[in-house]
């Protein structure tokens, strides 16, 4: 799973060596749950700032769990998530 590669492999990886991993830019929100999990690793609580056009909320879109339109339905899952602030929302489809 895509998710699983970006949170052990890429994010993990460079939060070992110290680094701060965070994500910007279109179709970020594919992989994002996997820096959500590696942040959780490495921090006792964080927040995320989600700045996009759609709260993402769905349970699932067009089949798929993970899809980019339920990624801030899934990070609430996250213990260590303490906050989630979105920014520039213009459609409220849950």
């Amino acid at each position: 799973m895509m998710n699983q590669w970006v949170e052990q492999q890429r994010c993990g990886y460079w939060m070992d060596q110290g680094k701060l991993v965070g994500l910007v830019g279109g179709l970020s929100q594919h992989t994002a749950l996997g820096l959500f999990r590696a942040q959780a690793k490495g921090h006792k609580r964080f927040g995320i700032l989600h700045t996009d056009q759609h709260l993402d909320l769905r349970i699932a879109y067009e089949g798929f769990t993970y899809s980019h339109a339920s990624i801030m339905h899934n990070a609430p899952g996250i213990p260590q998530l303490e906050r989630i602030v979105s920014v520039g929302i213009r459609d409220l489809h849950a």
